[in-house]
């Protein structure tokens, strides 16, 4: 399913069913979670999970299916040791979600399914809490080069579109979008807010009052 059939179903008023969470399925469904990366590098040792939780998603009628990369961006990868295999891990992810949609048209060859690359502003956290460590807080240009890595490895693995998700940083939301703009991909843009117990429509990170 090209980008076109999806903006093509939008335009239509039609509605287009997004799938849940990849991360956290794959996390409940058993798949071991680094402190570091959270899901991200498990995609190399699952990668057979990870095609059943998206095919399972399209059987339950999802139209898009998100690649498992949230978390997977050098930013991410290299605290947890995984430096030398940025490339490898997002290229498994997206092959795990092109492979279920193959599986797919082949029991329901009439199924058309988009395959969107997730690309956050997750930056790591420090150990045991939900807190951004500021010892290891990424400058701009680190940032920007590691958003634009990611974007480009999930062009280059043959996504439909980039999925920006979780966005809510005002700082690092400039940046992932930028990064993902330059590849001339289609980008929709997710963003995450919560209530104050005031009322007030604010930031998705506990920690700060945006």
């Amino acid at each position: 399913m090209s980008y076109q059939d999806v903006k093509r179903r939008l335009d239509a008023g039609e509605i287009v069913v997004i799938d849940g969470g990849t991360g956290t399925e794959l996390q409940r469904r058993g798949a071991q979670m680094d402190p570091s990366a959270w899901c991200g590098p498990a995609s190399l040792d699952n990668s057979e999970l990870l095609t059943q939780v998206h095919l399972d998603y399209i059987n339950a009628g999802a139209d898009v299916i998100t690649a498992n990369t949230f978390a997977s961006s050098r930013l991410m990868l290299t605290p947890a040791g995984y430096a030398d295999r940025v490339e490898e891990i997002n290229r498994v992810a997206v092959e795990a979600a092109l492979r279920a949609r193959d599986l797919a048209t082949l029991t329901s060859p009439g199924r058309k399914i988009a395959v969107a690359g997730s690309l956050s502003h997750m930056v790591p956290v420090a150990v045991g809490t939900a807190k951004v460590d500021q010892d290891r807080l990424p400058s701009s240009d680190e940032l920007a080069n590691a958003f634009g890595e990611l974007a480009n490895i999930l062009k280059d693995s043959g996504v439909d579109h980039i999925m920006l998700e979780m966005m809510y940083e005002p700082n690092r939301v400039p940046i992932a979008l930028n990064a993902a703009l330059a590849t001339g991909l289609p980008v929709w843009f997710g963003m995450s807010a919560r209530r104050a117990t005031d009322g007030r429509v604010i930031s998705f990170d506990q920690h700060q009052e945006i």
